[in-house]
């Protein structure tokens, strides 16, 4: 009977994991992850000039 009684706890207690696993899991994989790029160099090149002839397709001019 003792054997009986312990094997039903642990069922229990699987059970209740696999839902709190089965729970969670999609609400993590859901979340989007932000990255932050807010750093602004001071050597950076001045690239307006190239996306001026990107946005018009002229992309030799470009490069």
């Amino acid at each position: 009977m003792m054997k009986q009684s312990y094997l039903g706890k642990h069922a229990l207690f699987g059970l209740l994991g696999a839902i709190a696993v089965l729970t969670v899991v999609p609400v993590a994989t859901i979340m989007p992850a932000y990255a932050v790029d807010d750093l602004e160099g001071t050597d950076a090149p001045d690239l307006t000039a190239v996306q001026a002839k990107i946005a018009v397709k002229d992309y030799k001019g470009a490069l």
